[in-house]
């Protein structure tokens, strides 16, 4: 199995992928060192390896499955040409100054998942207040996906931004956006880190 792998936030978003789904894809692909793109592993072996529930696991595989990325190859499962071409692509993050609806939508999605996964407030639309922020975050960072990235991990790991210390406060995808101030910056230098 992978020990780490790189999550390309915007081609996630944009083909309405989870991060369990792009995982377990890269893991797939990865161990799949043939012509036919067929892990070397037993599906249990993945499975396992990812820390993944059976009910769990068999669900992202039928999603992987209906989104056109996986097929059913004999009792395994292999990655399609369109996965590969996600994995092998190059997204030029310094254009980024329109923002279509898909990617909204499944930024949003993808708040609402890190969200459940954090018993934070999930969003019910991106208002266009959202939308341009969102806009400008990623305009104004060099690299928006991995400083994204190392916000929402520092953020799990404060017990204050995810309302667990006795100050009642959680972070929300507003704070997150937020260009005026220097929040994420704050989170960054360990601002809300728990103190031992």
């Amino acid at each position: 199995m992978k020990n780490f792998v790189t999550i390309n936030m915007r081609a996630m978003l944009a083909n309405g992928l989870s991060s369990d789904e792009w995982i377990l894809l890269s893991n797939i692909e990865f161990l799949s060192k043939n012509s036919k793109y067929i892990p070397l592993v037993s599906q249990t072996q993945l499975r396992k390896s990812l820390g993944f529930s059976r009910s769990t696991y068999n669900r992202r595989i039928k999603q992987l499955v209906s989104k056109g990325f996986l097929v059913e190859y004999n009792d395994s499962y292999a990655v399609t040409t369109s996965w590969i071409d996600i994995s092998k692509r190059t997204y030029d993050d310094t254009k980024n100054t329109y923002l279509d609806e898909e990617i909204i939508n499944n930024y949003m999605l993808f708040w609402n998942e890190f969200a459940k996964l954090n018993s934070l407030a999930p969003v019910k639309r991106m208002t266009e207040r959202r939308k341009n922020l969102l806009s400008n975050r990623m305009d104004k960072s060099e690299d928006f996906i991995a400083d994204t990235a190392k916000v929402m991990e520092k953020v799990t790991k404060s017990h204050y931004l995810l309302g667990l210390s006795n100050r009642p406060f959680k972070i929300t995808l507003d704070h997150i956006l937020q260009n005026g101030n220097d929040f994420n910056q704050k989170i960054m230098e360990g601002y809300y880190d728990d103190r031992d």
